[in-house]
């Protein structure tokens, strides 16, 4: 029997784990399965945290451009569009995919412009009660086309629909939850040096991605990526959708590009014994793919909005933006590949 705490191989019919004690009960069995889920869950609301951080870094600058002669229905289309692109990508950068990254920014940047822009409409005539009702339904809208993205690959109505639904909850709590806690943090510290706005801002908005993350990974976990342990001595992961084996370390169908189902255990995967250390390379991997997203994301953005008013400083804006993201991606990537250097060497 595999220890599920160490995954240790033990003879059959033990009752404890002889390599660290633990004891094959239903109850020690559900707290290791517990802990794996919430790896999952943790690990995509923690990117979601400084996805929103990052999208949140631009917006108020951006904003500041357009507050002068801008209506609040640009203004809010505007931050939904990039709101939603920097939190939809977040689930392609953890699995370091750029297909499902740029699918996740065009559907969250949709999503988050046209609600965005409905919100903008309708929001010179609400009060704060209102107020904070129709953010809740900005970007519960917002959550629910990014909620989306990872079952599109499933090509399965019902996983879709829980999809939507939590990110549905997700986005329409963060949003509602990063007013509150925005409104609070100004009229309790009434922060005035430029750091500390800029944190305040930052902040508030990676409470929409840890909300919205959240939500949407407890669903993939349990719902949309039910994996199942295969058992020991299989050398292959069987494609529920057309029946193709795969390697043990595949997530996706090499024929049909499936989410594959099934789930090797740790020790046939020959994973690297420096654990913390490979987790915190990817660590920094996934900080340089979000560098590399936001670079992209914010330049497009800021060119199309400074085009208008001048196309010189809507060009070198756009260059400024470039060279920061690609100095940030190259200091996280080379970081990254030290690391794994050191751990293969």
């Amino acid at each position: 029997m595999n220890c599920p705490s160490c995954y240790h191989d033990n003879v059959e019919g033990a009752h404890f784990c002889g390599r660290c004690r633990t004891g094959f009960s239903s109850a020690n069995l559900f707290l290791a399965s517990a802990r794996d889920h919430l790896f999952w869950i943790f690990r995509r609301s923690n990117a979601g945290f400084l996805s929103g951080i990052v999208a949140w870094s631009f917006i108020p600058a951006i904003s500041r451009v357009l507050s002068s002669d801008s209506s609040a229905m640009y203004y809010f289309a505007v931050e939904g569009l990039l709101g939603g692109a920097f939190l939809g990508t977040v689930d392609g950068m953890v699995e370091e995919s750029t297909p499902k990254t740029m699918l996740g920014a065009f559907i969250g940047g949709l999503f988050g412009m046209v609600a965005g822009a409905v919100f903008g409409h309708f929001s010179d005539g609400l009060n704060a009660s209102q107020t904070v009702w129709g953010l809740f339904c900005f970007w519960a809208v917002t959550g629910a086309g990014i909620g989306m993205v990872s079952a599109v690959w499933e090509r399965r109505p019902k996983k879709l629909i829980f999809g939507a639904i939590a990110g549905l909850a997700g986005g329409g709590v963060g949003g509602g939850l990063r007013y509150a806690v925005y409104a609070y943090l100004i009229d309790t510290f009434n922060p005035q040096t430029w750091y500390l706005r800029r944190f305040t801002e930052g902040f508030s908005g990676g409470i929409i991605g840890v909300t919205l993350w959240f939500a949407i990974g407890a669903v993939e976990r349990f719902v949309i990526f039910q994996r199942k342990r295969i058992e020991t001595g299989r050398t292959y992961k069987t494609c529920h959708h057309c029946k193709g084996h795969n390697a043990l370390d595949l997530w996706y169908c090499t024929t049909c590009g499936s989410v594959l189902q099934e789930a090797a255990m740790p020790d046939a995967l020959q994973l690297s014994p420096y654990q913390t250390l490979d987790r915190f390379a990817s660590f920094l991997r996934f900080l340089s793919r979000l560098a590399g997203t936001a670079g992209f994301i914010a330049g497009l953005v800021v060119f199309i909005i400074f085009v208008p008013v001048n196309f010189m400083l809507a060009c070198v804006a756009t260059v400024l933006v470039a060279i920061a993201s690609y100095a940030f991606q190259a200091l996280f990537s080379g970081l990254s590949e030290s690391l794994r250097i050191y751990i293969r060497s």
